[in-house]
């Protein structure tokens, strides 16, 4: 096995890039050096960690195609240490072949692109499938495998099951990309770029999409994104761009949607044309949400919460230009909402949802208050459910 200043001295030269810039000879020898060895085994994986080092730095698709498959197979029959090896080496050909440029428009903005490699997508999306498909606490380390300033854009990341749990994507720009039937446990998004992408059928219980305000991209940008019957159970959704995102029948239980006022006093209607159509809502957040336009027919709404803000948040309103210290949820424009989904919603007593549709009556005995432990209790009331804790 490596020992320690072998393991760290063999990571410092792929994070120095001479996988792309000819040092496989001193990689190689390295390689062989620190696990020179009377075992045959361990002789079996050094020739073949060797042999897909080597593919890897080829020039030919084909060949760096091959390594990644080399690499992959040996993982099946190597010990935990041997893994975490092989998963760092994927990384960084992951890292180099599809890491960001920064650039900058006309008007000296930051702006960002991939790398303008199409041809190397092939190794790249083999490399992170086999990095997720391997990766767990036995092997690696969450933090020794962030996922940052990636162009992931149209790659196939469907049908994969992720072991390790926690996993960051930093300022990924995955427009168009697949995840669908993909298992992810607990997955941190922050910033990026998943325009289009496809998440149908995925189990991302307890993700969370977050901004990223130092990253040219800002806010996670979910735009016509698909989570059709995606599991997204405890999922928290904090300044993200959904417009036109679809949630066809997806599990949001216990789910947060929240918008930010920075963000949203760029685009108060950052939020809208959300399709919650048939979704289990039950238990979701929405405090703090512009709703205009969601589409919420047929979407389960037992105790979710659309209580406003507990701080005040500037609106310029576009009839008078005045200025108004009041943040609420905004259901102005909701679609498919009817009074028997309007009488499961819960919200705290005195801060009711802004802009009710005329159609639709706000039900008293659905006011709850904050006790000084900070559970939810119903207001009293001549209903069942009247003084009953809502978060037993």
């Amino acid at each position: 096995r490596l020992d320690d200043a072998a393991q760290t001295s063999l990571n410092d030269v792929f994070r120095t890039g001479l996988l792309g810039l000819g040092g496989l000879g001193a990689l190689y020898g390295l390689i062989l050096g620190a696990r020179r060895t009377n075992n045959a085994q361990e002789q079996l994986f050094n020739e073949r960690l060797g042999r897909g080092v080597e593919a890897l730095a080829n020039k030919s698709m084909t060949q760096k195609v091959y390594g990644v498959r080399i690499l992959g197979d040996l993982a099946k029959t190597s010990n935990p240490v041997q893994v975490g090896l092989i998963i760092s080496i994927l990384h960084d050909h992951l890292n180099y072949r599809a890491g960001i440029k920064d650039k900058q428009d006309d008007n000296g903005k930051r702006t960002q692109k991939g790398r303008g490699e199409p041809k190397t997508r092939q190794s790249v999306e083999l490399a992170l499938r086999t990095i997720l498909s391997l990766a767990n606490e036995a092997n690696i380390s969450r933090d020794d495998i962030i996922f940052k300033d990636l162009d992931l854009c149209g790659l196939n990341l469907s049908g994969i099951t992720c072991a390790l749990p926690r996993l960051i994507f930093n300022n990924v720009i995955a427009t168009g990309a697949q995840f669908r039937e993909t298992t992810l446990e607990q997955p941190l998004f922050f910033g990026g770029d998943f325009t289009e992408a496809d998440f149908s059928d995925a189990t991302l219980n307890g993700a969370e999409f977050y901004d990223q305000t130092e990253a040219a991209s800002g806010q996670t940008k979910l735009v016509g994104a698909k989570f059709i019957k995606a599991k997204l159970r405890g999922a928290a959704f904090q300044d993200c761009d959904l417009q036109n995102a679809k949630f066809y029948r997806a599990d949001l239980r216990q789910a947060t949607i929240f918008l930010s006022d920075e963000i949203q006093s760029k685009n108060p209607m950052i939020a809208s044309k959300v399709d919650f159509f048939d979704a289990d809502l039950r238990d979701a957040d929405f405090t703090n949400s512009v709703l205009e336009g969601c589409n919420f027919n047929k979407a389960k709404l037992d105790r979710a919460d659309i209580t406003h803000a507990n701080f005040y948040f500037m609106v310029r309103s576009a009839l008078t230009g005045s200025e108004n210290n009041t943040r609420k949820t905004d259901i102005r424009g909701a679609e498919g909402l009817t009074q028997k989904q309007f009488e499961q919603i819960i919200y705290e007593q005195g801060k009711p949802p802004l802009n009710i549709p005329d159609e639709l009556t706000l039900p008293e005995d659905r006011a709850y208050i904050v006790g000084e432990d900070g559970k939810r209790q119903f207001v009293k009331s001549d209903k069942p459910w009247s003084e009953q804790l809502i978060d037993d």
